[in-house]
């Protein structure tokens, strides 16, 4: 049993989980993981239990907040400084990964930017060049049509032996 606290109500150790438990004068209970059984004795025959308290223990293991005081807002979060800085650590790892995923997707949607003006300006350019091509001014040849590339007596021999092949059987 500690001596009377301004601070401290009551303190119970579990020597098996190493597990402490505090109750302050508000009411508010704690529970100390992994405190080793020294501490424990030596915050049970400390001549100042609150100051023991605040020196020794309160900050220094992780804790869990078991139940709130009257008045209190049972939606709050204690937590201790060591798990404070243990998130801050995650978090910094976190946003560094998420800068450079976005500079990667930055770099490809400026390489992808500059494919899409590459294309447009070949898309361009064969528009361009499409429109200015002058149009072949001979029409489609039909059979049995004559051109003025062929000589006339050509096309005519090759009239009349149409005309005059036998059909097939």
């Amino acid at each position: 049993m500690i001596s009377t606290s301004s601070v401290i109500r009551s303190v119970d150790y579990n020597i098996g989980t190493k597990d402490l438990n505090v109750e302050l004068q508000s009411g508010a209970r704690y529970c100390y993981h992994d405190v080793p059984s020294k501490i424990h004795s030596d915050f049970i025959a400390a001549s100042s239990a609150g100051k023991f308290f605040n020196t020794c223990i309160k900050g220094k293991f992780t804790v869990t907040k078991l139940s709130t005081s009257e008045g209190e807002d049972p939606m709050k979060i204690t937590v201790d400084s060591t798990f404070l800085s243990q998130f801050q650590d995650i978090l910094t790892v976190h946003i560094a990964t998420l800068r450079m995923q976005k500079q990667r997707i930055v770099s490809e949607l400026a390489f992808v930017d500059e494919g899409l003006e590459s294309a447009g300006t070949l898309a361009d350019a064969i528009s361009k060049k499409l429109s200015t091509k002058p149009e072949s001014k001979k029409s489609p040849v039909k059979a049995g049509e004559l051109t003025t590339s062929v000589p006339t007596e050509v096309t005519e021999r090759r009239n009349e032996a149409i005309a005059t092949e036998q059909p097939r059987d």
